[in-house]
């Protein structure tokens, strides 16, 4: 009995510093992300093909062949990218009509607090972009989010909800 109760102890522990220590190669993907993001498609497609080419041993062709085939994904994600940002300013552009359409019916006194329920709603907006950024900046392992909670950290609240989710 002793010796299930040491083997269970062991591997606790065991699994809690794994969950300490987080993945590297996340963090390292994590930490080349920005620098990526600012260089240009052939850039990226020619570091991801050296990079292929040192883990797997390409031959000349192979590289040219996934080269391009690398080039082009680059280019289609640099295009969904410009994509999503002029779709993005067109929604800002829409709301904005509309939230001026929906002043002018208005009265002085209801504009004043439509105003503060928008300055409430943007503020609640940036705290949630805030808490994205930092989780995106380090993501925590399933170990650690067990480990958070057991602590008596709060846990992940759906909508509506008032008490963690557990």
């Amino acid at each position: 009995m002793k010796k299930i109760a040491i083997i269970a102890i062991a591997l606790i522990a065991g699994s809690t510093v794994m969950a300490q220590q987080g993945n590297p190669t996340t963090e390292k993907r994590l930490e080349r992300q920005p620098e990526m993001q600012t260089r240009s498609a052939e850039d990226r497609a020619k570091m991801r093909t050296e990079r292929m080419t040192e883990n797997l041993n390409l031959t000349e062709e192979q590289q040219k062949r996934v080269y391009k085939l690398v080039l082009e994904q680059a280019k289609m994600k640099d295009a969904q990218r410009e994509q999503r940002a002029d779709r993005r300013e067109a929604v800002r552009e829409q709301r904005d009509e509309t939230d001026a359409r929906i002043r002018e019916i208005l009265t002085t006194e209801q504009q004043e607090r439509w105003d503060a329920m928008q300055k409430q709603r943007s503020e609640r907006m940036d705290q949630r972009q805030e808490h994205r950024r930092e989780m995106r900046q380090k993501p925590a392992s399933r170990g650690e989010q067990m480990q958070q909670r057991s602590r008596g950290d709060q846990a992940p609240q759906r909508r509506g909800d008032s008490a963690p989710v557990r």
